[in-house]
């Protein structure tokens, strides 16, 4: 919805033009390009005071099976009765846990130091960043650049090469971004019934047929003209940039969803 709403919030503002004074601030000025980021920052803090207030950190799934697996695992390896009750006291509080689970690893008469205790968590951060959960952070940083350089560069390249107005770069952007969702939407449906690496390739595959459109090739073997070469076959018009446009942005949104399930369960 944020990327379908920022747009829109453009379309509506551009005629705005007008400025007060606000106490403290000073003079404010809101118009078609000031106005999209006030009512963001606005919505950003009622957002984050509704998230101070309300939020309440949810019971990680599986991590009281984890503890008593743990503990049942301990028992069974004849463990000393002072370690098993200092676990059970220990298993409402996880970054206690993980400290006893270090400590278990050394003599008891044996002080470690902070540094020490240090280097043990993060060397139990390492051994958790498995193969599968550096693929899907690689995917998920591409994701983000991907669809982040596309959205960016389209008001641009809009308005400088094809000539836009804002009412027509905003009415993409809001389209694009309505239509994302149902895709979105779909494409969890279908994932009860295959599988997400099928899903995720099939994505990538229409993602990267919309750069293919996006790329113009007569700015490489020909000369570049007032018009950007609109005459020649290749070239890209605003036809061929809007299509290309949409199936990137569709398909990259509807694959985060995908490659955060992925990292979830790698994880």
């Amino acid at each position: 919805m944020g990327s379908a709403l920022g747009p829109a919030i453009a379309i509506a503002l551009d005629e705005a033009d007008f400025q007060f004074e606000l106490p403290i601030y000073g003079n404010v000025i809101l118009n078609g390009m000031t106005g999209p980021g006030y009512v963001m920052g606005i919505l950003w803090l009622l957002y984050t005071i509704i998230l101070a207030i309300s939020f309440a950190e949810p019971d990680r799934v599986g991590l009281d099976e984890q503890r008593a697996k743990e503990l049942a695992q301990l028992k069974s390896n004849d463990c000393a009765d002072d370690d098993i009750e200092n676990l059970a006291n220990f298993a409402s509080d996880s970054s206690n846990l993980e400290t006893n689970y270090y400590n278990e690893n050394i003599n008891d008469e044996v002080q470690i130091t902070e540094h020490e205790k240090c280097l043990g968590k993060m060397h139990h951060v390492r051994a958790d960043i498995t193969p599968a959960v550096q693929i899907c952070m690689f995917l998920l940083f591409s994701k983000m650049f991907t669809v982040e350089s596309v959205i960016s560069a389209a008001p641009m390249i809009t308005k400088n090469r094809y000539g836009w107005s804002v009412q027509k770069i905003g009415a993409l952007g809001t389209i694009v971004g309505c239509v994302t969702i149902p895709i979105s939407m779909f494409i969890g449906y279908i994932s009860r019934y295959r599988e997400d690496r099928l899903i995720m390739l099939g994505l990538m595959t229409i993602a990267a047929f919309g750069m293919g459109f996006l790329i113009d090739v007569t700015d490489f073997i020909g000369s570049p003209t007032d018009t950007y070469n609109e005459d020649k076959v290749l070239a890209v018009g605003p036809w061929r940039y809007t299509l290309g446009y949409s199936l990137v942005v569709c398909s990259v949104q509807a694959f985060d969803g995908v490659a955060g399930a992925v990292f979830n369960k790698g994880n």
